[in-house]
């Protein structure tokens, strides 16, 4: 299973911008068999900053969807009408889920947050990471009774781990990060990373899901 996932930059009137950005996932969807969500970020990315996800099965399934968008008529207006709000080309990137800790992972409802932590594995250190990053999720599913995944950037910067965690709100975020942050196995288990991943890479970022 992947993560495909397309990150833009949006400016100007958000007013025009957000509904522009909504029915291109909406369109995507009508138009394909992904199913597209797309996410606002709130914290942790320059205003602005929002992205189109969906799970995909292969290479090959997102190959042949994204193929299939490029020669319907339809997209490629609808493409051409959101340039005007994009300030930067947009970024691709697939990430291969490699753990699901908890119960099931579901996909937050519209409304919902996301909270997204990636980090650079060092080199010469990917079994060690793997296997921290593992557990580490485990335990955060444990202690905050929220389910999470965790993957690696298969595209985009090599070496790229992330955890992604959704719950139904901010407050459930409040309330995660105060279970950890009490927690000693939590605080612990941070002070066993030493030289797995590369000093500084470490990222978090929360996303409200818009459709």
């Amino acid at each position: 299973m992947y993560l495909y996932s397309r990150t833009v930059q949006l400016t100007g009137d958000p007013r025009k911008s957000i509904p522009i950005a909504m029915g291109m996932a909406e369109l995507v969807n009508k138009k394909s068999d992904l199913q597209v969500s797309l996410w606002r970020t709130v914290l942790g990315a320059p205003v602005g900053t929002m992205g189109y996800s969906a799970f995909v099965q292969s290479h090959a399934e997102l190959d042949a969807a994204v193929s299939s968008l490029l020669a319907d008529q339809e997209y490629l207006e609808r493409v051409a009408e959101i340039q005007q709000y994009i300030a930067a080309p947009p970024e691709d990137q697939l990430v291969e889920i490699l753990h699901n800790a908890g119960r099931e992972y579901r996909r937050a409802e519209v409304g919902g947050i996301v909270n997204l932590v990636t980090a650079q594995v060092a080199n010469a250190r990917f079994g060690a990471a793997m296997k921290w990053s593992i557990e580490m999720a485990e335990l955060v599913a444990e202690i905050t009774g929220n389910p999470n995944i965790f993957g690696r950037s298969v595209a985009g910067a090599f070496g790229t781990v992330g955890w992604i965690t959704a719950v139904a709100d901010m407050a459930a975020v409040d309330a995660a990060n105060e279970a950890l942050n009490k927690d000693p196995r939590y605080l612990a288990k941070l002070d066993e990373m030493s030289d797995v991943f590369v000093p500084g890479s470490g990222h978090t970022s929360l996303l409200r899901r818009m459709a």
